[in-house]
């Protein structure tokens, strides 16, 4: 990778999921419906072919066929990406403009060159993946408890209290904070 690549003001940090999908070209899956077109036609010749139980590997075959396509699409952006640098505007692509990052480590297993690197990727890749998937289950964890425990605080409120308290909240007679302490203090044990 050249110097260029790491010092381009564009950079973005951060996952961005838009930019993955940007350059798997997911527009483009339309143009594969015309491969249906040769299953018409069979169907036109032989119509005692149509069966319901063709219809699901039909859409598996029309679906890999767009999942193919993708893949060739973004190594064509992984590849173009450096040269895209330079580019007025095919600099701002997602791969140029860093908001995707992809973790290419070349190897040659002939010699076992760049074997130790793509380890070390993938012990990195697993490591970052733990971490950030103990955060995201502490986050949910968290929010969950939340919501537990607003739900059981709010259970043992009598309803005829919250209700004449919003009502004093309303008439301006007392801020919602003050009304909120004032009813977690009388709250039924």
């Amino acid at each position: 990778m050249s110097s260029t690549t790491t010092t381009v003001a564009e950079r973005h940090t951060g996952f961005d999921l838009w930019a993955y999908i940007q350059i798997a070209r997911v527009d483009h899956w339309f143009k594969n419906v015309f491969m249906l077109l040769g299953v018409i036609l069979a169907v036109f010749y032989e119509p005692k072919v149509v069966a319901w139980s063709k219809l699901v590997p039909l859409v598996v075959a029309v679906l890999a066929t767009c999942l193919v396509a993708s893949s060739n699409y973004v190594l064509n952006e992984l590849l173009d990406g450096p040269h895209d640098l330079l580019h007025p505007k095919n600099r701002f692509r997602p791969v140029p403009s860093g908001r995707v990052r992809p973790a290419i480590v070349k190897t040659v297993a002939t010699t076992g060159d760049g074997v130790r690197e793509l380890v070390q990727a993938i012990e990195q890749f697993r490591a970052h993946s733990a971490s950030a998937t103990a955060t995201r289950r502490r986050e949910r964890s968290q929010n969950r408890l939340r919501d537990i425990v607003s739900a059981r605080l709010l259970s043992k409120i009598d309803e005829r209290l919250l209700t004449a308290m919003a009502d004093r909240v309303a008439a301006g007679e007392i801020d919602p904070y003050s009304a909120a302490d004032d009813l977690l203090a009388k709250r039924t044990v």
